[in-house]
């Protein structure tokens, strides 16, 4: 069969065209007319509707359903086109040039854990003054890629660590841990967020069906199959099996090499500290543990902004479970000590992924207290040792960061 140049070309457009990723939206819809919430991406609320941002695929569905929406962002790519913002926030590049720049010896240094789909290095700054310690710690942001302030708060964190390493109310930490400051776990999709779609969320695996990505906190080892996405074209979509993306495998492989005292994963937003479990509604045996720990974080949030963050398990808090979480994977696998921080806005602000950078210091300062404190008691035997915590009034061991605070 012959093929003339026209004919090739029209073969090549029906290609491109099949390939091409859903257009993405952002639609309004009542309240009343959904249910199931947890696998949309409500970007927004009030008192009377969802503000979801979703594609063709999901808005098809809605329809069949007899769910009706009024578009309020047509086509988010071409709304975003320009972020009169984008250079108040780190980069990767930008990311990595700070993070070398505080490289010092006998201190700190800058490894990459592995590589994203788009081959770019997942960069973590390491600290510690022995190689010979066995207690790891580590603090993570930017799982979800429209995530900034996350991404902000690990750096920020660096950056005074770097500041205060002679400080003498540090060196026990710095002599007896090793700190992993993991600022950008999804870097493909940090681009994606800064030159395409401000409100991407997964990272940028190509599906091979005309869409793209996988939600990286859906993609772990536990609960895999529950309260998660099958579907492709899903915000949530937990990918074609656990660990199968490079950036949740980077993170596994790192901390299976190493040991595992504790971990923070920073995301946005609602003011919550998370602990687990997120797949449901059922306590794990540190309940009390966790939820004291989360407590007194609270107490030294308020103290420093007046800022309120709610406590408890996202299962309860947000009114939905979600299995596949890395959160619920280094508890369950682990039964270490784990938790998450959904930083500001409150979950009623307007479309709060698009946080004033004029905010990024304060939300930083704010963060400062609890990530001393975390450094200060991570530890492989933390929630052991506070075993045995059963009634309501015990307490947990909590200082307020090293002495540097107090």
């Amino acid at each position: 069969m012959r093929f003339n140049k026209y004919s090739i070309l029209f073969f090549l457009f029906f290609l491109a065209g099949l390939h091409a990723e859903p257009k993405r939206s952002v639609i309004k819809i009542s309240k009343t007319a959904l249910f199931e919430t947890y696998r949309f991406d409500i970007i927004q609320e009030d008192t009377r509707y969802f503000y979801i941002a979703t594609n063709e695929i999901e808005q098809k569905y809605f329809l069949s359903h007899g769910i009706y929406f009024e578009n309020v962002i047509p086509d988010i790519k071409k709304f975003y086109k320009k972020i009169n913002y984008l250079t108040d926030y780190h980069s990767n590049e930008s990311s990595l040039t700070l993070l070398n720049s505080l490289v010092f010896p006998n201190f700190s240094s800058v490894a990459s854990i592995g590589t994203s789909i788009e081959n770019r290095d997942i960069s973590a700054y390491k600290i510690t003054k022995d190689e010979n310690v066995s207690t790891n710690c580590y603090i993570i942001g930017l799982q979800h890629a429209r995530e900034w302030i996350g991404m902000e708060v690990v750096l920020s964190f660096v950056q005074y660590l770097y500041d205060h390493k002679d400080d003498e109310n540090l060196q026990s930490i710095f002599f007896n841990k090793v700190i992993w400051l993991i600022p950008i776990m999804n870097p493909d999709g940090l681009e994606y967020t800064r030159t395409t779609d401000r409100l991407w969320r997964k990272n940028r695996r190509d599906n091979l069906d005309g869409t793209f990505g996988v939600d990286l906190n859906r993609n772990y080892d536990f609960e895999f199959l529950t309260n998660s996405s099958s579907n492709t074209a899903s915000e949530t979509y937990r990918g074609a099996s656990a660990v199968s993306e490079p950036e949740s495998k980077s993170l596994v492989d790192l901390i299976s090499s190493q040991s595992l005292g504790g971990l923070l994963d920073f995301h946005s937003y609602s003011q919550f500290i998370l602990y687990p479990w997120a797949y449901t509604i059922d306590s794990t045996d540190h309940e009390v543990v966790f939820n004291n720990l989360a407590l007194e974080w609270q107490k030294l949030i308020k103290k420093v902004n007046g800022r309120v963050y709610e406590v408890g398990q996202p299962s309860k808090l947000l009114n939905f479970s979600s299995g596949g979480t890395l959160m619920d994977y280094l508890y369950g696998d682990f039964q270490k000590l784990t938790l998450a921080f959904e930083l500001p806005p409150e979950n009623t602000a307007s479309n709060g992924f698009e946080l004033d950078p004029a905010l990024i210091k304060e939300i930083s300062n704010e963060m400062l207290p609890v990530l001393l404190n975390f450094i200060e008691v991570c530890d492989e035997k933390y929630l052991e040792n506070q075993s045995g915590t059963n009634a309501q009034n015990d307490t947990v061991t909590v200082s307020s960061g090293c002495g540097l605070l107090r």
